[in-house]
This record gives C-alpha cells, sequence and structure tokens, in this order.
C-alpha cells in the first residue's frame, strides 16, 4: 500500500487526539465500559474476516475489493484472536478502516492488500502504521478505563503484565500504553531475536530528562540482563528483574546533565531492569524504578497531557 500519509517522526499532537478521540467514541458507544470484543465490532461493520496460514507474510490485512472490506488474520503468527498479539491486531486493521483518510484511499485503490507487521521497525517509521497502533490501542485500552484498572501501581513490568491480561492486549502494546499514559514513568526496549535493537519509547518524564536511548549491547549493557537472556538457547528465556543503573541506557546522559543542570541523582538513578521474552519475536526491556518518581513533568506534558514518544532516529 502506498501510504496517504507521509513519514516523519512523531504524529501531530492535533491529529493523535482526533485519532484517540475516535478510538474512545467507538469503545464507548458499542461496549460501554465491558471488555471491548474487536471481532464483534469486525461484525457489526459488516467487515468479513478469514483465519489462515500465510507462513511469515504478515500478521494482518485489509483488504477491500471494491465491494467491501476483508480482513485476513494470519493464525501461523498470531495463534488465537482472543487475546494478546491477535486482539491487536484486529484493532489495528479497525484503525486502518475507522480512521477516514485510510478507508479512503482503500475505496479510491481497490484490490491493493494491506499487510501488517505489528510492531516491527517499518510500522514505527511509517505515519499510517502508527496512527492504526495509536487507534486500537486506544479502542482495546481506553484512557479511563486503563485509569480506573491502574491506580497508583507500584513501578515495573508486574503491573504491565497484569495489566495486558485484564484487557486481553499483547505486552508489548500494553507496554507501550503505559508510556502513553505513564503512571508512573518508565521506558521499554524492543529487541530483535538476534539483539538488534528495533526500537524504544519513554514516558514523558523520562524523555524529558533523557532524550535518546543507547541503541545497542555493547559497554555496560553486554553484562545486562537483556544480553544475557537474549544469549540464552531458544526457548529456554526465561522473565527475570535486576537493578540497573540509568546511565547505561540513555545517550549523552553526562552532556545532557550538565547542559540542562541536571543533578547526580538522576544521571545515576538506580532502576530496574525487567526483561520479557517475546519468543520468536525478540525480548521486551522494561526500565522503571521508584528513583524516577521525582523526574519533573515537563511544561508540554504538563499542558496537552502529552504521553511518550518513540525513539527513532535515523540508522
Amino acid at each position: 500500500m502506498t501510504a496517504p500519509t507521509s513519514r516523519r517522526s512523531a504524529l501531530d499532537p492535533q491529529r493523535e487526539r482526533e485519532i484517540i478521540a475516535r478510538a474512545e467514541s467507538i469503545a464507548r458507544d458499542q461496549f460501554g465500559d465491558g471488555p471491548i470484543d474487536p471481532e464483534q465490532l469486525i461484525q457489526a461493520e459488516g467487515i468479513t474476516l478469514s483465519r489462515g496460514n500465510y507462513g511469515e507474510s504478515f500478521d494482518g490485512l485489509l483488504e477491500y475489493d471494491g465491494l467491501g472490506f476483508h480482513i485476513y488474520a494470519n493464525m501461523d503468527r498470531l495463534q488465537r484472536l482472543d487475546e494478546g498479539r491477535g486482539v491487536f491486531t484486529l484493532g489495528h486493521e479497525l484503525g486502518h478502516y475507522f480512521i477516514d483518510e485510510h478507508r479512503l484511499w482503500m475505496q479510491a485503490n481497490p484490490g491493493i492488500s494491506h499487510p501488517c507487521f505489528l510492531f516491527s521497525s517499518h510500522s514505527k517509521d511509517a505515519l499510517h502504521e502508527r496512527e492504526a497502533d495509536l487507534f486500537a490501542s486506544s479502542l482495546l485500552m481506553p484512557t479511563a478505563s486503563f485509569r480506573r484498572r491502574v491506580r497508583s501501581p507500584a513501578p515495573g513490568a508486574e503491573v504491565i503484565l497484569d495489566t495486558a491480561t485484564f484487557f486481553r492486549c499483547s505486552v508489548t502494546s500494553t507496554a507501550i500504553r503505559f508510556c502513553e499514559l505513564e503512571p508512573f514513568p518508565c521506558a521499554i526496549i524492543r529487541w530483535s531475536a538476534s539483539g538488534e535493537y528495533q526500537w524504544g519509547r519513554m514516558s514523558s518524564r523520562v524523555r524529558g530528562r533523557y532524550g535518546s536511548f543507547a541503541r545497542d549491547l555493547t559497554a555496560g549493557r553486554s553484562q545486562s540482563l537483556t544480553a544475557e537472556t537474549l544469549r540464552a538457547a531458544p526457548g529456554s528465556a526465561q522473565q527475570g528483574k535486576r537493578t540497573t543503573v540509568s546511565e547505561l541506557w540513555f545517550l549523552g546522559c553526562e552532556e545532557r546533565s550538565q547542559r540542562h543542570g541536571a543533578d547526580l541523582q538522576h544521571l545515576l538513578a538506580v532502576l530496574d531492569e525487567h526483561v520479557i521474552p517475546l519468543g520468536n519475536y525478540g525480548v521486551l526491556t522494561v526500565l522503571s524504578g521508584h528513583t524516577w518518581a521525582t523526574l519533573p513533568v515537563s511544561e508540554q506534558a504538563a499542558a496537552t497531557g502529552a504521553g511518550g514518544k518513540s525513539d527513532r532516529r535515523a540508522g
């Protein structure tokens, strides 16, 4: 599919608010305070859905054939559609359907399929894919429901895993939602199974202090729990937690500290490094800790309620 919108580093804040409002309005009107069932919504919209085995071709695919819309779900990569990655995939494809510009582009170009790979490097670069991700997270984990569920939580991966189970969403999508809504300051990094940096996300208070992620597992990070987990034999990796310090994970901490007057408390903040194996999809690193509770709220975040942003530096 030729994207109806171009690549850029971040979603326009007004556009972001519009997509969130659209998704949460649909969730509220269709499901009230109850659980969100994307298959029920697909059926209500007259979209047809088929499950098939398509190897590594895609996770989900939305197509308009000139008469109507159809979603293909790749069960080789999803396994099931009532939880985790499958639920978010359906929510993502619904994003392409409900976001007007996406749907109208497909209707003007019938027969052109729209394959999606969730949380891949490409999907984090392509603006229309990020918009569909934002729609899905807002539909499946509406802000009000999310905040009611996550009240004054202890920072860490445990509450992310519990929340993912409650909303029947993937761990990765739920972790991103934590960065967006920031019930506590946190950062996440997605690594491929071969140990390559794929993308990262920080909540607004963390980004305001630290800037960009280190994008490899060299130097001190080579001894991290993340690196050890990725070196483990396939199928043997276990979820775990280890103490770390913030300076290991962010670029230019010392220079940024001098430039902005940050103290050593934040430069050398003691954190928990939580590692969540994702099977064939690699590893998710979650950084959080009570020492980040003192991070200041940026003026922009306080004024707009902006959540976390991705680290998408070129390269």
